[in-house]
């Protein structure tokens, strides 16, 4: 009997919020921390990014993509690799490219028709054959057909959120359409909202954090106790590397540091829940 993986969404509608470095680096660190356990990296973006953390433009492959998956052309097991920039032999990729906008696109225009398109991607992954003990899927921004994909998944949702003065709106409609899903998907809860390209030195940030825990606190939710740092230095070197930021030579940075306890902080709360 196939196992049922730990799945974890990394998910806001707001673009540029590091998904895909916090979806990319929590996978590197749970596959280093379980040497013994596979661990799958699933692309939703169809910007690819998860990717071309690891050198590879998804653009270019000629084995199916996720939008294949999506279709029934093709199944998980089917298009997932094995990075082969890293030694990490238990971490998986399933790569997504700009098939999977313009999938949406004729979705949207009636060009194409989809079986059960909110369930595409849950379906995909209870049909693969592959033992996945967890799984980190990367999301695009947006409301999109892929949102509702990712909702109707057994799944825990991670929000990056980035202290600003007109992010709470956002993170509030998200909040709303996940409560939403919540009264038709019992499986799908929210891990925590995960405060980035943190500031602490200056005062504003400060304010806005202590106003996310204030909006969190009011609704039953988490902030999580680890933060992500701003880092130009990091983000240049994650660029001039291309491998994620854990496995590449600023590897014992402070933001390095933060994604390893936010691992941590994951597991931890696994284990009391």
């Amino acid at each position: 009997m196939k196992k049922k993986p730990k799945i974890y969404i990394i998910a806001n509608n707001k673009g540029g919020i590091t998904k895909t470095t916090t979806s990319v680096n929590l996978a590197v660190a749970f596959a280093e921390m379980f040497p013994e356990k596979k661990i799958l990296l699933l692309d939703t973006d169809g910007q690819g990014n998860s990717s071309q953390s690891f050198g590879i433009n998804a653009d270019d492959l000629e084995t199916p993509t996720m939008a294949n998956v999506l279709t029934g052309e093709a199944t998980l097991d089917e298009i997932i690799f094995k990075p082969d920039n890293t030694d990490l032999a238990n971490l998986y990729l399933a790569p997504a490219n700009i098939d999977l906008n313009f999938l949406e696109f004729d979705f949207i225009m009636g060009r194409k028709r989809l079986e059960r398109p909110s369930l595409m991607l849950k379906e995909a992954i209870e049909k693969s054959q592959t033992d996945f003990d967890f799984i980190f899927v990367d999301t695009p921004p947006g409301f999109g057909l892929m949102a509702t994909n990712f909702l109707t998944l057994p799944a825990k949702i991670l929000i990056p959120f980035e202290p600003e003065t007109f992010a709470f709106t956002g993170l509030v409609r998200l909040l709303d359409q996940i409560e939403d899903m919540q009264l038709e998907n019992k499986e799908l809860s929210v891990a925590g909202i995960l405060c980035v390209k943190v500031q602490l030195r200056t005062n504003l940030h400060k304010e806005l954090i202590e106003q996310t825990k204030m909006i969190a606190a009011k609704r039953g939710y988490r902030i999580m106790n680890t933060m992500i740092p701003s880092s130009i230095k990091f983000a240049n070197a994650v660029a001039y590397d291309q491998v994620p930021a854990l496995l590449g030579e600023e590897n014992t940075t402070e933001i390095v540091q933060s994604y390893k306890r936010l691992a941590q902080e994951l597991l931890y709360l696994e284990e009391v829940e």
